[in-house]
C-alpha cells in the first residue's frame, strides 16, 4: 500500500509538471532556451579547481568510491555518486555536470510549480525567470558540484511541505518525499543544513499556530527519519574514513590491519575516529562571535552583490526591512484567512530570522557559494513584495521586465566567464606542445596539473622526483629568485628546484604563465 502510495504521489508530480508546461507554451519555451543556454555553458566554459578535483578524486572512480570518501569537504557526496553513475557515457563533459545540467533545467520547473502556489500564473514565470537571473544561481548552475542538486532538493522539500500544511493531505507519500529531500540536501552537502533547519522551523510555525498538533507529530517524526537516515548515510564515510586511518597510524594496534577487520573487530572506534577527521575540517573556520555579529551586515551585503551586482547594499537592506515586514504580512494574512500567503511569509520568517541565528550560534561565515540556495526565498520574497503592490494588475508588465532582466544579463560576458585560469593555461601548453601520446612520467609543481590531465585526457602520469621525470611543467613564478614563500597552488619555491638540471632541459613550448620542459636521455 505504501509503494502505491509513492508512486501515485510520484505520477501525480509528473503530470502536474506536464500540465504546466502544456498550459504554459511560452513559459515552455522560455525553460527549453534555457535548457540549451545551459547545454551551451556545460561544454563551453572549462570547468575550474573544485570542478576538476571533484572529477579526478570521485567521478572518474565510480559511485561507491564517491560514498566512502572524504578527504576534504570538497566531495559533495551524493553529487560524485549521482555524477559516477554518467561515467558509463564516457564522456568528461556529461560526467562532470550532466547531474547539474538536468537539475539546472528541473529548478525552473520546480521553482514555477512551487511559485504557482501563491502567485497568478504571470507572477509565478516572473519569479523563475527572476531566479534564473541571479548571478549566482547561474554562475554555480551547470558546475560539477552540489549547489544545483541541492536546490532542486530544497524545492521538493518546500512544495510537499506546502502539500502538508496548506493542501492538509495526509498522504505517507509527501511525509517521506518530504524527508528524503531533507537526507538526500543533507548527504550533498553537510552545510545543507542552513536551509533544512529553516524549512522544518516553517513547517513546525505554520502547524503549531493552526494547532495541528497531529500534523505536526507526523512533520517531526518525517523530520528525525531524516536525521536518522543522514546520520547513517555518513556513518558508512565515517567507518571507511576512520579504518583507514587507523590501520595506517603506525603505533596504532591496528596498524597494517585490513580496513574490513577493522570495522568489524572495532567499529565504534573507527566511526569515532572518522567522524572527528570529518568535524575538525580546516575549511569553516570558527570566528570570534562578535565579529561575526557585528560585521553580518557587511557580510550579507557581500553576498547580495553575488546575486545582483551593485544592488547587495540595496537588497540587504530590503532582507532587513524584512525581518518585521513580513511578520506583518503573516499576521494580516492569517487575518484574512490566506493560507497560501501565511505559509509563505512564515517561510520568510524563518529564513530571516532562522539563518543569522544559526550562524552567529555557529560563530561561522561559511563561503558565499553555499547559500546559492537563497535565490529561491529571495525571488518568492521580491516577487511578493510586488504582487502586493500591484494587487493583479499589470502583471504582463512585470513579466516582460523580468524577461529584459534575463536577456540583458544572461547573455553578458561577466555572466559567462569561467573560474577556470591556471587550468586553461595547462591545456593550452599541452596542446601547444603537440604531445600525442600519455606521459610516463611527470614532475608536478602545482596544485592544479594532476586534475587538469585526468580530465582532458584522461591521463593519470606517474609522479617523480625532478630528475626522474619525462616532463616538467614549471609554473614561472618559480623562476623568480623572490619566489621564497610556498603560494598555494605552487607546490616549489625557487630554492627547492635544481636549475642547474633544468637548465640541461628540453625546453619544449612556453605560455604566459607556465614553461614545458622534456628530460633529455
Amino acid at each position: 500500500m505504501q509503494k502505491a502510495g509513492i508512486k501515485e504521489k510520484i505520477n501525480m508530480a509528473k503530470a502536474e509538471m506536464g500540465k504546466a508546461l502544456r498550459e504554459n507554451r511560452a513559459f515552455s519555451l522560455f525553460v527549453l532556451t534555457m535548457a540549451l543556454y545551459y547545454g551551451w555553458r556545460m561544454f563551453a566554459l572549462d570547468p575550474w579547481y573544485d570542478e576538476l578535483y571533484t572529477y579526478y578524486s570521485f567521478i572518474s572512480r565510480g559511485p561507491v568510491y564517491s560514498a566512502i570518501h572524504w578527504p576534504v569537504p570538497n566531495n559533495h557526496v551524493f553529487y560524485s555518486v549521482l555524477s559516477g553513475c554518467l561515467m558509463v557515457f564516457q564522456n568528461p563533459y556529461i560526467a562532470l555536470r550532466g547531474i547539474s545540467w538536468l537539475f539546472s533545467v528541473g529548478n525552473l520547473i520546480l521553482m514555477y510549480v512551487l511559485a504557482g502556489r501563491f502567485f497568478s500564473k504571470g507572477m509565478a514565470q516572473s519569479c523563475v525567470v527572476l531566479y534564473s537571473s541571479f548571478y549566482l544561481v547561474n554562475s554555480l548552475s551547470i558546475q560539477g558540484r552540489g549547489y544545483t542538486l541541492s536546490i532542486g532538493f530544497f524545492l521538493l522539500a518546500l512544495i510537499m511541505l506546502y502539500q502538508i500544511c496548506v493542501e492538509e493531505k495526509k498522504g505517507f507519500g509527501c511525509y517521506l518525499l518530504f524527508s528524503l529531500s531533507l537526507t538526500a540536501g543533507l548527504y550533498t552537502i553537510s552545510s545543507n543544513v542552513y536551509w533544512v533547519l529553516p524549512v522544518c522551523l516553517a513547517g513546525g510555525l505554520c502547524l503549531m499556530l493552526n494547532k495541528s498538533f497531529r500534523v505536526l507529530l507526523h512533520l517531526i517524526a518525517a523530520s528525525i527519519a531524516a536525521a536518522v537516515n543522514t546520520l547513517i548515510l555518513y556513518s558508512i564515510i565515517w567507518l571507511a574514513i576512520g579504518s583507514n586511518l587507523l590501520s595506517k597510524t603506525e603505533g596504532s594496534e591496528y596498524f597494517g590491519i585490513y580496513q574490513v577487520n577493522i570495522i568489524l573487530q572495532a567499529p565504534f572506534r573507527a566511526w569515532k575516529r572518522g567522524m572527528d577527521y570529518m568535524l575538525a575540517s580546516p575549511y569553516v573556520q570558527s570566528m570570534d562571535r562578535k565579529t561575526v555579529v557585528t560585521g553580518f551586515f557587511s557580510w550579507l551585503t557581500g553576498l547580495m552583490n553575488l546575486f545582483f551586482s551593485s544592488w547587495g547594499l540595496l537588497l540587504a537592506l530590503l532582507l532587513a526591512a524584512s525581518l518585521f515586514l513580513c511578520v506583518w504580512m503573516s499576521h494580516k494574512a492569517a487575518k484574512e484567512k490566506k493560507k497560501e500567503r501565511f505559509f509563505l511569509y512564515l517561510f520568510f520568517i524563518s529564513v530571516l530570522w532562522g539563518l543569522p541565528v544559526i550562524l552567529m550560534v555557529q560563530s561561522v561565515q561559511p563561503y558565499y557559494r553555499v547559500f546559492t540556495f537563497l535565490g529561491v526565498p529571495l525571488a518568492l520574497l521580491l516577487i511578493a513584495y510586488v504582487d502586493e503592490l500591484v494587487r493583479g494588475k499589470q502583471q504582463r508588465w512585470i513579466l516582460w521586465f523580468c524577461l529584459l532582466i534575463a536577456v540583458l544579463l544572461l547573455p553578458s560576458s561577466y555572466y559567462n566567464a569561467s573560474y577556470a585560469d591556471r587550468e586553461i593555461q595547462i591545456k593550452e601548453i599541452w596542446n601547444q606542445a603537440g604531445i600525442d601520446e600519455e606521459p610516463k612520467s611527470i614532475f608536478y609543481t602545482d596544485d592544479y596539473q594532476r586534475y587538469v590531465f585526468k580530465f582532458y585526457w584522461d591521463y593519470e602520469p606517474l609522479e617523480v622526483s625532478l630528475k626522474e621525470a619525462e616532463y616538467i611543467l614549471m609554473p614561472k613564478e618559480i623562476t623568480d629568485e623572490g619566489f621564497t614563500e610556498y603560494v598555494w597552488p605552487i607546490l616549489y619555491n625557487h630554492e627547492g628546484i635544481d636549475w642547474d638540471y633544468l637548465n640541461g632541459c628540453e625546453r619544449v613550448c612556453e605560455t604566459e604563465s607556465y614553461r614545458l620542459y622534456k628530460k633529455v636521455d
